[in-house]
């Protein structure tokens, strides 16, 4: 099994981060104290391919069909016993791109 996006955002909260920034070409990124920092450890360069496998994993057939109509959806993914993220999905020079926010907890 290739790339799952519950192991990126364990890592984030692991790493004390707060943002997660995919899109095809480049590592995956973590805001971590304010600084934008890769993540090799998930490859050195994600592939659309990659990153639409990443992103699609969050999303439920109803988002799915919104994305691909508006090209663009915010939401909300949370993993149990870890944390809520939001979530922005965007078209980028032609792919899928995400940024996700961890949410304090109450």
């Amino acid at each position: 099994m290739g790339l799952m996006i519950e192991d990126v955002l364990e890592c984030l909260v692991e790493k004390g981060g707060s943002d997660i920034h995919i899109q095809a070409g480049a590592s995956i990124f973590f805001r971590i104290s304010g600084k934008l920092t890769p993540q090799p450890q998930f490859g050195e360069i994600l592939s659309a391919e990659e990153v639409q496998i990443l992103i699609f994993q969050m999303l439920n057939n109803m988002q799915r069909k919104q994305l691909e109509m508006e090209w663009e959806l915010d939401c909300a993914y949370g993993v149990k016993g870890l944390a809520r993220f939001r979530v922005n999905v965007y078209r980028e020079r032609g792919t899928w791109a995400a940024c996700m926010r961890a949410l304090a907890s109450k």
